[in-house]
């Protein structure tokens, strides 16, 4: 039997898979998306291994949890989009044409981003953990590549964008719920891919440099 700790990412020698792996609330068990059977468990730091919920979740694609761990944010390869509480084993379906989401830190509020088939119908949004009260923030139009939504732990900005400077080097903009002036910054390299501190008062990123891959805060 193997600890949280000796747990791997799809590690096929054991009879744990696992996938999208998080801290769990207590900030020592693990929580995780078993891709052989379907199903989410917690495990302790003594290999304890217990199932979050009785449901089996098939070939799903990718997982985003909530600050609290309690939900998730289930994406399947056919599109399909389902919030799910493992406290109370209910699930909400979203939209097909929504994507790239994210918690708010207090996990009652979604930012994501809403895909027309127009790209004038293609926006930076925000909705309700239940699928209700959807409201646009920010145009998209054909540059959702470069739009990142992370809702920040200090809950002042939802997303973040960019805009190249020079061959390896841009311009990080980020963005509020009240069309807030805030400060950009620039840094170096391609390939940004953000994720904010606990606090929120600090962001690190990886980026793509001209012959070398970093992190920096």
């Amino acid at each position: 039997k193997k600890t949280a700790y000796e747990i791997k990412e799809c590690d096929w020698s054991s009879d744990v898979c696992s996938s999208d792996l998080t801290i769990s609330s207590n900030g020592s068990d693990l929580q995780y998306y078993n891709i052989a059977d379907g199903k989410f468990y917690r495990i302790d730091k003594n290999g304890n291994l217990s199932a979050l919920s009785d449901e089996i979740f098939h070939s799903v694609e990718n997982v985003t949890w909530s600050p609290n761990k309690n939900k998730a944010i289930l994406e399947y390869p056919d599109g399909a989009n389902t919030v799910y509480d493992f406290s109370t084993d209910k699930q909400v379906t979203l939209p097909s044409h929504w994507k790239d989401f994210d918690f708010s830190p207090s996990g009652d509020q979604i930012v994501m981003k809403s895909m027309g088939l127009d790209p004038n119908n293609r926006w930076l949004a925000i909705v309700n953990d239940d699928g209700t009260k959807s409201r646009a923030i920010e145009s998209l139009g054909e540059k959702d590549a470069t739009v990142y939504p992370s809702w920040s732990p200090n809950n002042q900005t939802i997303a973040m964008y960019t805009e190249g400077v020079s061959f390896d080097r841009q311009e990080v903009f980020f963005v509020g719920l009240n069309n807030e002036n805030f400060k950009s910054t620039i840094i170096e390299g391609r390939g940004f891919q953000p994720k904010w501190q606990p606090s929120g008062e600090k962001l690190l990123y990886s980026e793509i440099g001209r012959a070398s891959c970093s992190e920096r805060v």
